[in-house]
C-alpha cells in the first residue's frame, strides 16, 4: 500500500474553492487512487475512474484542466503537481523519471519540462533518460498542491512542447522497453551520427540493432539513445583501416579493409590488390 501526502492548504486554494463538488471529489480521487505512481502520470480508463469515484471525468476535464491533463488517446491521467510534492529523495525521482521515459516522447518532454526544477534538485539529468528539454521553457514551482497556473501554464504545456519541438517524419524505428515501445529516429539524427561515426553505415547498423532487439525482447532498452551510441562506438572501433602497400609487406593478412577509394567498409576488400593473396 502506497502513502501519498495531500496538503490541507488545498481547501483554501482559490482555484480549488471555485470547483464544483464533483470536480473536487474527482481531483482528490485522481491524486490519491491506487493507480497513482511516483510520476503522477499513470494509466486509468474513463470507466474505471467513474466506477471508483462515481464521477465522469469527461464532464469535468475543462474544469480541472489547469491541474489535470487527460491524454485521451493513451488513456493517461497527469496530475501536474503530484511529483513535485511527493518527491523527497533521489530514489523516488529516479523511479518517476524511468516510468515517464517509457512514454511517447511528446508526453515525456512535457513532464520532464514541467518538473525540471525538482529533477535538478535531486540530481536527475533528463538527457540520461533520452529526453531533451534544453529548448523548452518551463515555469517555476509555487506553494500549494493545486497552485493555479496563469498565462500559458501547465494546462498548455503539451501543446507548447509540440510547437517548440516540431517532429520530422521518422526514417527508422527501434523497439523500446515499456508499453509505448517505439523509439523514432529522425533524419537529422542519422546525419549527426554519420558525422560522428565516419565509415559506419548508420542505417545498416540500425537494422542490426532492430533485429537484435526483436530477437532479445527481454533486453529492450528504456534509454535507446545510449544503446545506439554504445553500439555505434563498437562498430567504429571494429573498423580496421586500409594501411596501404608498404614495399610489398603483407600486413594484416585476412583483415577486413576499406575498399580502395570507395570510402566504404568492405570485408576482405584490397586483399589481392595489395598482395595479401598472391
Amino acid at each position: 500500500m502506497a502513502y501519498r501526502s495531500f496538503s490541507t492548504d488545498t481547501w483554501h486554494d482559490p482555484w480549488f474553492e471555485q470547483l464544483s463538488i464533483p470536480a473536487k471529489l474527482l481531483f482528490i480521487y485522481l491524486w490519491t487512487n491506487q493507480s497513482t505512481n511516483p510520476a503522477g502520470l499513470y494509466e486509468a480508463s474513463i470507466s474505471r475512474i467513474k466506477f471508483e469515484s462515481g464521477v465522469d471525468l469527461k464532464k469535468y476535464t475543462d474544469e480541472l484542466k489547469a491541474k489535470i491533463t487527460w491524454i485521451e488517446e493513451k488513456s493517461l491521467v497527469w496530475v501536474h503537481n503530484f511529483f513535485r510534492y511527493q518527491c523527497a529523495n533521489p530514489k523516488f525521482a529516479h523511479s518517476a523519471a524511468t516510468l515517464v521515459s517509457k512514454l511517447p516522447e511528446y508526453i515525456a518532454k512535457a513532464w520532464f519540462t514541467h518538473n525540471l526544477t525538482t529533477l535538478k534538485k535531486y540530481g536527475i539529468n533528463s538527457q540520461i533518460y533520452g529526453i531533451d528539454t534544453v529548448s523548452i521553457s518551463y515555469h517555476t514551482d509555487t506553494d500549494t498542491d493545486t497552485d493555479t497556473d496563469t498565462g500559458t501554464g501547465t494546462k498548455n504545456i503539451i501543446s507548447e512542447v509540440n510547437e517548440s519541438s516540431p517532429h520530422e517524419t521518422p526514417v527508422f524505428e527501434l523497439p523500446r522497453a515499456g508499453k509505448f515501445s517505439t523509439f523514432q529516429v529522425e533524419k537529422k539524427t542519422v546525419d549527426e551520427w554519420a558525422l560522428l561515426y565516419p565509415g559506419v553505415d548508420i542505417i545498416t547498423e540500425l537494422r542490426k540493432m532492430k533485429a537484435w532487439l526483436l530477437a532479445n525482447p527481454k533486453k529492450k532498452k528504456v534509454n535507446v539513445p545510449a544503446f545506439v551510441v554504445n553500439w555505434l562506438n563498437r562498430a567504429q572501433d571494429n573498423i580496421k583501416p586500409y594501411l596501404g602497400d608498404h614495399n610489398g609487406c603483407k600486413k594484416q593478412r585476412g583483415a577486413a579493409q576499406f575498399g580502395p577509394g570507395s570510402g566504404e567498409y568492405i570485408p576482405g576488400a584490397g586483399r589481392k590488390e595489395y598482395g595479401f593473396d598472391d
